[in-house]
Order: structure tokens, then sequence, then C-alpha cells
């Protein structure tokens, strides 16, 4: 078996990137005109604007992820006959191919 190694994808970073700036946008907008947002479901300026705080929040934290991987080229998955090799820069990660495979739900042939 050679050794099949896996990087992070520009292309899925950057659809992150974008897709976590309209939703920071949108979180901004909520909590600058909450009081245009109160209808039926939501009676209370407040609770659209803590939307609107946990949206920046949880989508700032996407952009700040997309950039980090536009920036670095990360080698995320390592496969070979050790094993799967999960986050190779971190030692403690590393799984042998025998710990995923539950000899009752499924097969593992080795070769």
């Amino acid at each position: 078996m050679e050794r099949i190694e896996i990087y992070s994808n520009k292309k899925k970073s950057l659809l992150l990137l974008i897709g976590s700036l309209l939703f920071v946008g949108g979180g901004i907008y909520m909590f600058m005109n909450a009081e245009t947002f109160t209808g039926y479901r939501a009676r209370s300026p407040f609770f659209i604007k803590t939307i609107g705080i946990a949206s920046v929040l949880f989508f700032g934290l996407g952009i700040y992820k997309s950039i980090r991987q536009l920036l670095a080229n990360q080698l995320i998955l390592i496969i070979d006959k050790k094993g799967v090799n999960i986050k190779p820069d971190r030692a403690d990660m590393s799984r042998s191919l025998a710990q995923f495979c539950n000899p009752t739900s499924l097969i593992c042939h080795n070769r």
C-alpha cells in the first residue's frame, strides 16, 4: 500500500470564508436593526440582538478558521501501512486501521 496524503482544500476554505462573511454581516444587521425584526414569533428585540451576537461570534470563528486554512497548505491526513494518521503534526493523533474497524460491524482485510 502506497502512502496517501490529503491536504486542506483551498476552494472549500474560500467558500467557508464567503459564507461566514455573509452570516457575520447578517448578524451585524440583525443586531443594529433588531426593532424591525420583531414580529409574530420574536417579539423581543433583546432576543433578536442575542441571535445577532451569537451569529457574529460563531461565524467569526469560521472566518478565522478559513483564513488560517487559506494561508497555510496543511497536511490533514496520511494513510499508509502503519495506519491512519489524523493531523500528522500532532504525534498523539496517530491511529492504526485496526482501531477503526469493529469486527462485529465490518470486515477488515489485511494484505
